[in-house]
């Protein structure tokens, strides 16, 4: 999910992925500054009201370096959609989120006697210590190649030097990400 952040004077600053959205000690997201608005994309800078943007008069260019922290995290959005599609594996699908992959990660490092997990659409059942690991391995192998991708993609963005840059990099990322589907 992506918030959208604003100064002091209400004025558009950045996009920013939820991942990055700093948390309280209870782990909520704490969101000064934040709203889950999107901004108008037009050629005027944007102001929050409080409910909602208007475009001031100003002219709106962003900097390089903002638009290279936009479309960073929009490679994170469309790697975060990417894993919303099940994975197969011996025949059932596995949901394959980063929440998912975290819990699964948390499970195995308590190596508890008791486990249930379920595959996509099904009940939770009782799995081995020896099968969650073998579902965690084929979860990486499986993801992997995306994040990779999307490693890639950021570090060209970061080391563009121009907006035609930025989408030609962003161009071979989304043939990446579909190649990689495919």
């Amino acid at each position: 999910m992506i918030y959208y952040k604003y100064n002091d004077e209400m004025y558009y600053i950045e996009a920013q992925h939820i991942d990055s959205i700093k948390r309280d000690e209870e782990g909520n997201l704490i969101l000064d500054n934040l709203t889950d608005i999107r901004p108008p994309d037009g050629l005027y800078r944007a102001k929050f009201t409080g409910t909602e943007w208007v475009e001031t008069g100003e002219p709106s260019v962003p900097d390089i370096e903002t638009i290279k922290d936009e479309y960073i995290i929009n490679t994170h959005s469309m790697l975060d959609n990417t894993l919303k599609t099940p994975m197969e594996w011996e025949g059932k699908s596995y949901t394959i989120t980063k929440e998912k992959q975290l819990l699964l990660a948390a499970l195995i490092s308590l190596n508890p006697t008791h486990v249930e997990w379920n595959a996509t659409g099904e009940e939770s059942v009782v799995w081995t210590h020896k099968a969650l690991i073998a579902l965690a391995k084929a979860i990486y192998k499986f993801v992997k190649p995306f994040v990779k991708a999307q490693q890639k993609a950021e570090l060209g963005i970061k080391n563009a030097e121009s907006i035609d840059d930025i989408n030609k990099v962003m161009d071979e990322y989304k043939i990446t990400i579909g190649e990689v589907t495919c």
